[in-house]
């Protein structure tokens, strides 16, 4: 027969072992029934962590990807507004076109106008959403177009203008005398010999737009990249800029009826140009966003599967662990109160 030794100290012991190990216990009993969650994946699930660490990491790209869509969703939304502005000034200003075609004096109407529609322009192509801007193409940092009064763009034009015949008029614009004497014959040839070339690429950089020709692309799902800017290179933003520079730049008021005509069914023939253009542009993006709706739709499914699995294998019940909290609580309580009891103990108290 053995004898075991009974001892305050061995008692003492065995408590303080029982209250660390549940205070282990009330701790990863805690941490479940707050998050609803198992305190220690590993131990818990054992050789499925590495799935639920598989699903976790799914489930954060395709978060991440619904994301990014909104953001770049934010910025198709701003640029089809612009797109959509610039169309709209373009075809009133067509309008006005028409209207001072046959009216004396038609040219002074209408440049105003024209003088507001171009700083919309580069207004419009300038710009930004969260510090990039939208019509740079992948040149993002970058503003693409410098007002147009003193611009090496109207430099440029000045110098065809005045340069001497048969390419230019051999005079500036400011000589009125000289610019009234210019014939539609004239003005057909420079339009067509030297001012529309300035408008096509490569000419149209860097003088007037210094816009990558390079738009950006966004990934939208783990298996689709979409185009999702336009650059203020394109066809319809050009065809814009020259009308506009037609009645700035090309004798204005000073012009003969003839001269003038011909100027105004040239910037009719390229506005009409850029409002067709602009609806390409537009139809383009237009086809991203519904790529970009249709593929967040398709993610937000695929989030709802993986995050079903997901709670399958972390989740707990949070009733039986908040049960389990107060379970231990008590047990932890009861023995820090018997080792209280036990230090009180003295054997002198009973000799």
């Amino acid at each position: 027969m053995n004898a075991s030794f009974i001892s305050t100290m061995s008692l003492s012991t065995t408590l303080r072992s029982t209250v660390m190990k549940g205070q282990v216990s009330l701790s990863k009993a805690t941490t479940e029934a707050t998050t609803g969650r198992h305190a220690d994946m590993g131990e818990t699930l054992g050789p499925l962590t590495g799935r639920d660490f598989s699903l976790r990491s799914d489930y954060s790209r395709v978060s991440n990807l619904i994301d990014t869509n909104a953001i770049v969703t934010g910025r198709l939304d701003a640029t089809q507004q612009a797109i959509s502005n610039l169309t709209a000034d373009a075809n009133t200003f067509m309008q006005q076109l028409l209207a001072a075609r046959g009216t004396a004096g038609g040219a002074s109407v209408i440049l105003p106008n024209a003088q507001t529609n171009m700083a919309s322009l580069v207004d419009t192509m300038n710009t930004t959403l969260n510090g990039q801007y939208l019509f740079a193409g992948i040149n993002t940092a970058v503003p693409p177009m410098t007002s147009y009064p003193g611009s090496p763009a109207q430099t440029a034009i000045d110098a065809a203008f005045a340069a001497l015949p048969p390419a230019g008029f051999g005079f500036p614009q400011s000589n009125t005398a000289s610019v009234a004497g210019i014939t539609a014959a004239q003005m057909q040839s420079f339009i067509t010999t030297q001012l529309d070339p300035m408008f096509q690429l490569p000419a149209w950089n860097p003088t007037w737009s210094t816009a990558s020709s390079q738009n950006t692309t966004s990934r939208i799902s783990t298996t689709q990249t979409v185009t999702t800017s336009e650059n203020a290179n394109a066809q319809g933003f050009r065809d814009l800029a020259e009308a506009y520079t037609m009645v700035l730049s090309l004798g204005g008021s000073a012009l003969g009826q003839a001269a003038f005509q011909t100027v105004v069914d040239a910037a009719v023939g390229k506005l009409g140009s850029a409002v067709y253009n602009l609806s390409l542009s537009g139809g383009q993006l237009g086809t991203s966003q519904q790529q970009i709706k249709d593929a967040s739709e398709r993610m937000a499914i695929q989030k709802d599967l993986y995050n079903g699995q997901i709670n399958k294998m972390e989740a707990v019940d949070p009733t039986e662990a908040s049960v389990r909290v107060t379970s231990l609580q008590s047990q932890i309580e009861m023995s820090l109160s018997l080792t209280s009891q036990l230090h009180k103990l003295n054997l002198v108290d009973f000799l």
